[in-house]
C-alpha cells in the first residue's frame, strides 16, 4: 500500500470519557483506539498517554503528542502544589514551544494553535488543553 504523495491529516472523530469522583480525588479515563487518516484505517493505543505524573488524552492530530510523550522535562509537578497555575506558566508554554520546534503549529488570521485538544489529568484534578493553548479546568457535574 502506497501512502499519499501529500500528507495531511483529516478531522476525525475521538473519544475520550473520563469520570471524575471528587471525594476520593480519583479520575477513571478511557479512549477509543480507532485511527482514520484519509483513506486508511487502522488502530492506536496512545490516545492516553502517561508522563510522569500526568495522565494526558489527546483528540485530533495525534502528531502533537508525539513529540511530547517521553518529555518528563515539559510535564512536571508544581513546586507549590497549584497544578492550574503551573499548567498556564510553564507546561504550557513549554508544549507550544516543543510542537513549534516540531513544526506543528498552525496559524491563521494572527492566532497560533495546534490541531488538538488535549486532557490533561494531574493529582486528581482534570483540565483541557485547547487549541489555542487555553488551559480551562474540567469539574464532573
Amino acid at each position: 500500500m502506497t501512502l499519499p504523495t501529500a500528507y495531511h491529516p483529516v478531522s476525525t472523530m475521538t473519544v475520550i470519557a473520563a469520570i471524575q469522583d471528587p471525594i476520593q480525588r480519583k479520575i477513571l479515563i478511557g479512549a477509543d483506539t480507532l485511527l482514520s487518516v484519509n483513506n486508511l484505517k487502522g488502530t492506536h493505543k496512545k490516545k492516553i498517554v502517561k508522563i510522569g505524573n500526568y495522565l494526558v488524552g489527546i483528540t485530533g492530530s495525534l502528531r502533537d503528542i508525539q513529540p511530547l510523550e517521553f518529555r518528563t522535562d515539559i510535564f512536571t509537578d508544581p513546586d507549590d502544589g497549584d497544578i492550574e497555575k503551573h499548567l498556564i506558566t510553564h507546561v504550557v508554554p513549554a508544549i507550544q514551544a516543543a510542537l513549534e520546534r516540531g513544526g506543528n503549529i498552525r496559524s491563521s488570521a494572527g492566532q497560533s494553535g495546534m490541531d488538538s485538544t488535549f486532557l490533561i489529568i494531574h493529582s486528581g484534578q482534570m483540565f483541557e488543553l485547547h487549541e489555542n493553548f487555553v488551559i480551562v479546568t474540567v469539574h464532573d457535574s
